[in-house]
């Protein structure tokens, strides 16, 4: 039932919700760093998430080519909700960081 076509329209809210969650990051990244180094930390943030985006994208392909696209989704939805959790408990573990006024 999963692998359906129709099951495509069920990832459309999660990409929405990045993209809230993405907008969000940026905003508290813009205000929390300084002026003169803001649109470099910005420019390797965004080249970051483009390699790492391309390496799960090659990882898909090589799996779903030698295994399987069950296998593929599995274990990229997999490495996709482990990131997530992990950074979700690190930052939950990080001291807040003192405020700028």
């Amino acid at each position: 039932v999963s692998l359906q076509p129709w099951s495509v329209a069920l990832i459309i809210p999660a990409a929405g919700l990045f993209k809230v969650v993405d907008v969000n990051f940026d905003a508290r990244l813009h205000h929390a760093i300084p002026t003169e180094t803001r649109a470099t930390i910005a420019a390797v943030k965004s080249f970051s998430g483009q390699v790492i985006m391309t390496g799960m994208l090659m990882t898909f392909g090589l799996l779903a080519q030698g295994v399987s696209y069950r296998a593929a989704f599995m274990a990229c939805g997999a490495a996709i909700a482990l990131i997530g959790l992990a950074a979700l408990v690190r930052n939950r573990l990080r001291p807040p960081a003192p405020t700028q006024t």
